[in-house]
């Protein structure tokens, strides 16, 4: 005789939940589905790829709105379609993302202004170092005697310095790390990417 289903709601520790589920699942008189919607790298991936789809249709449409006398494409096209429209939009996005990178860049390097990194360079192959720093009241910078303090921003409570010295010059500070490029360069690089964004 076949018994009709009855819904069970069962509780336990979250240590005890794994070997509970087991037992369940031995005993094989229960049909088990889990509260919580199920979660997980590839369960994302997947919704990452349905929404990019669905993006994807929906600027097709948009396209095909405008062009009346556009011919119904067939499936194999209407998935190519879909494929490079969707990669577009994944390339649109990690461009977005690099210039974000760089705008950060930009914001932090501001301070110091635009210097050739490639002089900076040369300069350490003749033993003469350039650090820069941010000089703070409740953090302030510490310049040994021999070391150049040069102020390129800001004022005595809160500025932003360079220190020049032969060898390597032993301050105590917040240090600022070169970017791999010059303010300019990250200006040009943004606007580059501007360029290809409108296209």
């Amino acid at each position: 005789m076949i018994t009709p289903m009855q819904k069970v709601t069962l509780f336990c520790m979250e240590q005890d939940r794994d070997d509970t589920l087991s037992e369940l699942q031995d005993l094989g008189v229960l049909h088990l589905s889990p509260i919580a919607p199920p979660e997980g790298q590839e369960v994302e991936s997947a919704r990452q790829r349905v929404l990019e789809a669905e993006n994807a249709l929906t600027l097709l449409r948009t396209v095909s709105a405008d062009d009346t006398e556009q011919e119904d494409c067939d499936d194999r096209g209407a998935a190519l379609a879909v494929s490079t429209v969707s990669d577009l939009i994944v390339m649109r996005e990690h461009a977005l993302e690099r210039k974000a990178t760089a705008q950060a860049d930009i914001r932090r390097l501001e301070p110091y202004g635009d210097f050739d990194l490639a002089l900076i360079k040369a300069l350490v192959t003749r033993g003469i170092t350039v650090r820069f720093f941010h000089h703070t009241q409740k953090r302030p910078v510490q310049v040994p005697d021999t070391a150049i303090r040069v102020t390129l921003s800001g004022d005595a409570s809160n500025c932003h310095i360079a220190v020049i010295d032969k060898g390597e010059p032993d301050c105590q500070g917040e240090e600022f790390m070169l970017p791999r490029r010059s303010l300019s360069q990250l200006h040009d690089r943004v606007a580059a990417m501007d360029n290809r964004l409108e296209r």
